[in-house]
């Protein structure tokens, strides 16, 4: 395995279990094997290699997510496995990278760039899904595509409040009722 390849590696693994600001490039560096040269020659510094653990995470996300589509679904069964995406992943977090993670959407950057780059590319596709159910009478005509992107916008703004994750005692427990929630709402998941 390549310097970079290992690098990224632990560098996932030490910031989804403790968290960004709790690993430094010693860690990183300690974990993958690597000497101190090396890890420059590939990342400026952490906040690069975070990017880099990000672009990797997301574009596995967006991997399955396609996998999802391919399945040719019903919408309400790809709401489901898009919920039970999002509750696997968030297995693999821990609340304090889930908190950081969240709290970046208030931090100008690059990190900030990325992630909201990610999340409308996200929306766009989960909004094509949307009008294609609307279109196969899946979901309701008179149900207003505005109002759905309005919603989504202030749900990001709801789920980067570090309030939110300090009422539930794992990232996955604050996944399942937020993402249940906001697809069914208080009625729960229909099978």
């Amino acid at each position: 395995m390549k310097a970079k390849d290992k690098i990224i590696q632990s560098a996932t693994t030490l910031f989804l279990d403790k968290g960004i600001k709790k690993v430094n490039i010693t860690d990183i560096i300690e974990d993958a094997g690597v000497s101190k040269m090396s890890f420059y020659r590939q990342f400026k510094n952490k906040e690069d290699i975070l990017l880099a653990v990000l672009k990797q995470f997301f574009m596995a996300s967006m991997d399955d997510y396609q996998k999802i589509l391919d399945k040719k679904l019903s919408f309400l069964d790809f709401l489901n496995e898009i919920i039970l995406m999002k509750i696997e992943v968030s297995k693999k977090m821990s609340k304090s990278f889930m908190e950081e993670l969240m709290s970046m959407f208030h931090e100008k950057n690059e990190i900030l760039d990325f992630l909201m780059e990610h999340q409308k590319k996200s929306t766009a596709l989960f909004i094509e899904q949307l009008m294609q159910a609307k279109s196969n009478g899946e979901v309701g005509d008179d149900f207003s595509i505005e109002f759905l992107m309005y919603m989504m916008e202030k749900t990001q703004q709801v789920a980067s409040d570090p309030m939110l994750l300090q009422m539930f005692d794992t990232p996955e427990e604050a996944v399942k009722q937020a993402t249940k929630f906001y697809f069914f709402g208080i009625y729960g998941q229909r099978k």
